[in-house]
């Protein structure tokens, strides 16, 4: 099987639905068959990325400690945008995990060298 170049773009907030969760299990599922594959956290997805209370009133559980686990996994690389963290007020040392910031300007040029890219 041919390594294909997968990139994942999480857009949802931390609560409301299971977009992220799905987008988190996709990532891992791929990446376990040995593709190649950037997670990218933008617009209301950088939320995603902070310390969150246990549950949501909707019962939704934060995925950060799952989100922790996907160099274990072998995701190739975590990115995030730096515009939308501009946008909602965030600093990168508010996150919770590391991620490299790019602007939506490199994120158009990434995104157009990849062989997929879905978002969640």
């Amino acid at each position: 099987m041919n390594s294909q170049t997968i990139s994942i773009i999480i857009t949802t907030a931390p609560h409301g639905d299971d977009r992220a969760s799905q987008a988190l299990d996709t990532a891992l599922a791929c990446a376990a068959f040995d593709q190649t594959v950037t997670v990218i956290f933008q617009d209301y997805g950088v939320w995603q990325l902070r310390d969150q209370p246990s549950a949501s009133p909707l019962g939704n559980k934060p995925l950060l400690a799952q989100f922790k686990l996907m160099a274990l996994y072998g995701v190739s690389r975590v990115l995030i945008c730096a515009d939308s963290l501009n946008h909602h007020q965030l600093n990168a040392n508010e996150l919770a995990l590391s991620a490299d910031p790019i602007s939506k300007a490199e994120l158009a040029g990434h995104l157009a060298s990849q062989n997929q890219v879905w978002v969640y």
